[in-house]
């Protein structure tokens, strides 16, 4: 509902599961569409789970200990381990975008990020999120193209929100955007600066070319 949901930032479901020190994680917009999937290390889980700041995470219930003490200040669900198998994960990936193989989305050599994007649909499909025709495809994400910032960093410097009510913040100075869309990636591209001189160099030209 446009009433509950505000449309200029995203409102992320996330689901992360472990295997001998690596991450898989998954991320989805049930409003916009949008699905992301990535794998890495604690520091890159650490950076994209500050980045999207979900409003609700999900992860096996075997892997409580150590993920609650890695993630503890989210608001976690527990699911099921078997929702978060290989077989199950990719069965349900497969049915949902209805094709062979997830290569055509360039996600195919990351079981793990597959395994939390099945666990997500499964929990989508169990708490009864039925308008999700719009989810057609899923992309890779990674975190090191991008400088972290962690959450105090982000609260301290008033990126997004204010320390104070009704105070100002970057973003509020700077989005004129005419699109929710539009606001959704001015919020992104705040949170996940670019760390490649040649991607601010060919972004800043995009933009000088518009003006």
């Amino acid at each position: 509902s446009e009433q509950v949901i505000d449309g200029r930032s995203n409102n992320w479901l996330a689901a992360v599961c472990a295997h001998k020190g690596r991450y898989g994680m998954a991320f989805i917009d049930a409003s916009t569409g949008e699905f992301l999937l990535g794998e890495g290390d604690a520091r890159q889980l650490a950076k994209l789970m500050d980045g999207h700041a979900p409003s609700e995470l999900l992860y096996p219930r075997e892997d409580r200990a150590g993920l609650a003490t890695t993630l503890g200040h989210w608001r976690m669900q527990a699911l099921d381990d078997w929702a978060f198998t290989d077989d199950f994960a990719r069965e349900r990936l497969l049915s949902w975008f209805g094709t062979s193989s997830l290569k055509g989305f360039g996600v195919e050599d990351l079981p793990l990020g597959q395994r939390a994007a099945g666990a997500i649909l499964h929990y989508l499909g169990e708490t009864r999120h039925d308008r999700m025709a719009h989810v057609r495809r899923i992309a890779r994400i990674t975190a090191d193209d991008a400088v972290h910032l962690d959450r105090f960093t982000v609260r301290n410097l008033e990126l997004v929100s204010p320390v104070n009510e009704g105070g100002a913040t970057l973003l509020s100075a700077m989005d004129t955007c005419r699109t929710p869309m539009g606001a959704r990636l001015l919020r992104r591209w705040l949170l996940f600066p670019l760390v490649s001189g040649a991607d601010i160099l060919d972004r800043s030209g995009r933009v000088a070319e518009f003006v």
